[in-house]
């Protein structure tokens, strides 16, 4: 016991010589936006418990943003290898789509920080890429009065967000987690009646799993008193988490089988 005090001494002694540099303190005060828990850690106990969860929250936050840049950045790739959108629901994509863009919204205009839902600002415009190049691709499949068709509608869906009364905020919460379940009970029901799990990669879903657990604990640190945001992240940590548990014990598509669903 007095062999850890005296590490956590000379810890917190280490922690103080750096915050005399002064722009070390800072940048943590920034990236907490917390004056009060940055100096605890630095001066007082690096261990506290309220300031360390937000210190570890802040820091899975701007991981999970930093991971979000490179979550859809392969489907990007691909698409622009093969010059085509196929294997990709079009449906599907402005469903996510409109998911994303109305919870970028609902945190924004509840100023949260964001370090909550920065992963949904970069997961949005990838997004938003895949949308455009599936149009660019598939012009010719799709037509071009579904692409104005669906144009107008994310443009008049941005519009009633835009001035939506703030007492049905809560509604835009509740449609962006029915949306994203939507999305997603459809894939676990497949995989549990084929059981295989096709194309899909056990660590992308390991990955996304993470990414929610990841998300759930900053909301119960920053955003707990928020039901909707909670009740958005327990449902997808479970989706997310059974998809998880579905690529872990069904297999993937075997090379007989891709073969035989070509000639089909």
């Amino acid at each position: 016991m007095a062999a850890l005090e005296h590490v956590k001494s000379s810890l917190q002694g280490m922690f103080g010589a750096i915050a005399s540099l002064d722009w070390p303190l800072l940048l943590v005060e920034r990236i907490m936006n917390n004056k009060e828990c940055a100096a605890t850690l630095f001066y007082t106990d690096f261990l506290d418990g309220p300031c360390l969860s937000l210190a570890i929250s802040k820091a899975l936050g701007y991981v999970t943003i930093a991971g979000a840049c490179l979550y859809k950045m392969p489907v990007v790739v691909n698409i622009l290898k093969s010059k085509s959108g196929a294997g990709l629901h079009p449906i599907s994509v402005y469903l996510e789509s409109s998911s994303m863009i109305a919870m970028v919204f609902y945190n924004f205009q509840r100023g949260n920080d964001i370090s909550t839902y920065g992963d949904n600002i970069s997961a949005t415009i990838q997004n938003i890429m895949i949308v455009f190049l599936i149009w660019y691709y598939g012009m010719k499949s799709l037509g071009f009065q579904h692409i104005a068709l669906v144009s107008v509608m994310f443009l008049l869906f941005g519009t009633g967000l835009m001035f939506c009364p703030v007492e049905y905020f809560g509604h835009i919460a509740i449609y962006a987690t029915v949306i994203m379940t939507i999305s997603k009970i459809p894939q676990i029901i497949q995989n549990y009646q084929k059981k295989n799990i096709g194309v899909q990669s056990w660590v992308t879903q390991l990955t996304a799993f993470l990414g929610v657990l990841a998300k759930l604990f900053i909301c119960i640190t920053e955003t707990g008193d928020d039901v909707y945001l909670m009740a958005g992240n327990i449902t997808a940590v479970a989706l997310n988490g059974t998809l998880m548990i579905q690529s872990l014990i069904y297999p993937g598509s075997s090379s007989g089988e891709e073969k035989r669903e070509k000639k089909d």
